[in-house]
């Protein structure tokens, strides 16, 4: 999803379409609209990969896990390791959390058990917890069974659309787009290029490197809200 239109890209630039070319050529205010338009999904993309997102829009996400059941692997005696209990979210967790366990077999139709989360006057069969925006489940209690697939995870990723998180997320994307078409002009300046001419807008695009649009300023502005990525197979069976 992008996250600023062709307006916004225009007042917070300030650019007007007659400084930039296609072609050799002065863009039309057609050409211009069209470049930004491809322009703006590919820098939020960018920006979703550095930050390993979804989307920063809220948005409502369904994951599936496999229940590990009791993997105890100390004695024989069947019992539940630290693991066993644990499920990572991948994405962004924002708020809303609904989990369910399949009780059926693969062999009837599901059956969908809603599980209560740990509260004030509730023991529940679960707790969040939540560390720099990664988001574990835990198990105390109707840990649920070894399956493939039995787990179920409803709940919504990002943030509010008036929220200060992504209007500051908006403006890092401005200024990821304003290094694009700043680093246009200083092509189209150069002399060797101006010759030669551009062929087209998808071509300049493809010089441009991760490290142009996302640089160090962007970069400081995005750490916050980078999700950390939870290495080990299991965290997210």
């Amino acid at each position: 999803m992008a996250l600023v239109t062709v307006n916004d890209v225009q007042q917070y630039t300030g650019f007007h379409y007659t400084e930039f070319t296609e072609d050799g050529l002065e863009m039309t205010e057609g050409q211009w609209t069209e470049f930004i338009k491809n322009l703006i999904p590919k820098v939020t993309q960018m920006i979703h990969r550095y930050c390993n997102v979804h989307s920063f829009e809220r948005v409502q996400f369904v994951e599936y896990h496999s229940g590990r059941g009791a993997t105890n692997y100390d004695t024989n005696v069947s019992d539940y390791n630290e693991e066993d209990t644990i499920y990572f979210l991948h994405q962004l967790y924002c708020d809303t959390l609904v989990v369910e366990e399949d009780t059926s077999t693969k062999s009837a139709a599901p059956s969908w058990a809603t599980r209560t989360a740990r509260a004030v006057s509730v023991a529940g069969d679960y707790e969040i917890l939540q560390n720099n925006d990664v988001t574990r489940v835990k198990f105390n209690q109707n840990v649920p069974a070894q399956g493939t697939n039995n787990i179920r995870f409803t709940y919504y990723t990002g943030y509010p659309t008036s929220s200060a998180q992504l209007n500051d997320i908006k403006f890092q994307c401005l200024r990821g787009i304003k290094n694009v078409l700043l680093t246009k002009k200083k092509i189209q300046e150069a002399s060797s290029i101006r010759n030669y001419g551009v062929r087209d807008y998808s071509q300049m695009f493809d010089a441009f490197s991760e490290g142009i649009v996302i640089d160090p300023k962007v970069a400081a502005g995005l750490d916050p809200y980078r999700r950390a990525v939870i290495h080990g197979s299991w965290a997210y069976d």
